[in-house]
């Protein structure tokens, strides 16, 4: 009777042991798991390290803004900084106002006070990124799948400041998903683009919506958005504006890109929902339009009429290729 006794509690001693290592096996397991798919999976990565580049920035009131009571439209109206760019041809440098939250930022020492900066097509150029981070103290995320510019940003990155600058490894669409993106056809050249050419090797990679990218990265707003996406601009701003597919009442006389620039509202809802940024730099690709030249200069002059209507003035054109915009407020 008592080794009957005996053998019952080791059994149940034992079955109580087999459970308790079952149950720590199987959370070992899940967290295992979890942890392979956020890093496998999730194409952000926190920075632990560095809170400054999860930090959200201040959102400021009007009331916080220094003002000036001039034309909206005139493109002198606000103090024009140029950054990058420091080759003989320019390339690679972009036309900014110089607003309040730029010039707080320089000094910021809470991380919400200080600029912060979505920088999507790095190539083998970051002097923008770096003149702004030395300049303004600015945060920067930059953004590009290529494997090319990859390697380039991260080896030229280790000079950038710490904490100021993270790289990530996809780019901006107009949906969300994997895509094959195709070499040029000049092989000194980085820049991919989703245009298929025959005879060439495309890589795959991961693009991502702004709304996307924003919620990864736990951002509501950005001071400025540089966009040099190959083409992938169209569909990201027209999605953005909230506009319908080209009709010919958007097709002008040819006569140049920069005719019917419309002058700012100052109503800066323009019958949709607000715009997730202050500063607007984009290059525009027309000539790689999926509705070939004439689509894309319709294009453009569509999307600069639509931020018009939102509020934002163009302050600096190069021709029709790279323009900068800022929101009325900013300035």
């Amino acid at each position: 009777c008592t080794s009957s006794i005996s053998l019952k509690i080791e059994m149940g001693v034992t079955l109580q042991h087999v459970i308790i290592v079952f149950l720590a096996s199987l959370f070992l397991i899940q967290f295992s798991l979890h942890t392979w798919i956020s890093s496998h999976h999730n194409p952000v990565s926190r920075f632990d390290s560095c809170p400054i580049l999860n930090s959200e920035p201040k959102v400021w009131s009007a009331k916080q803004r220094r003002y000036k009571n001039r034309h909206p439209h005139h493109a002198k109206r606000c103090k024009l900084r140029r950054l990058g760019g420091h080759r003989e041809d320019q390339y690679g440098g972009w036309q900014i106002c110089e607003t309040e939250e730029l010039l707080v930022s320089k000094t910021a020492n809470s991380a919400e006070d200080r600029a912060l900066v979505y920088s999507f097509g790095l190539g083998t150029d970051t002097s923008f990124d770096e003149d702004i981070i030395s300049q303004y103290g600015a945060v920067v995320h930059g953004f590009d799948p290529t494997p090319g510019s990859l390697k380039y940003v991260r080896e030229r990155s280790a000079s950038l400041p710490d904490c100021n600058f993270a790289i990530h490894p996809f780019g901006l669409n107009d949906k969300d998903g994997e895509i094959k993106l195709y070499p040029p056809e000049n092989p000194e050249h980085i820049s991919h683009n989703q245009i298929p050419r025959e005879g060439a090797r495309p890589v795959t990679a991961t693009l991502l919506r702004l709304a996307t990218v924003m919620q990864l990265l736990g951002h509501t707003r950005v001071h400025i958005l540089k966009m040099d996406v190959e083409g992938a601009e169209f569909g990201v701003l027209e999605t953005l504006l909230s506009l319908p597919p080209l009709g010919e009442d958007d097709y002008g006389d040819g006569s140049g890109l920069s005719d019917g620039w419309a002058a700012p509202q100052r109503d800066s809802s323009g019958g949709g929902p607000d715009l997730p940024f202050d500063q607007l730099c984009v290059e525009f690709h027309p000539s790689i339009h999926p509705g070939g030249q004439e689509a894309g200069n319709a294009a453009v002059q569509r999307i600069v009429r639509a931020l018009a209507r939102r509020g934002f003035s163009l302050v600096h054109d190069t021709g029709a290729q790279e323009l900068s915009f800022a929101r009325l407020a900013v300035f």
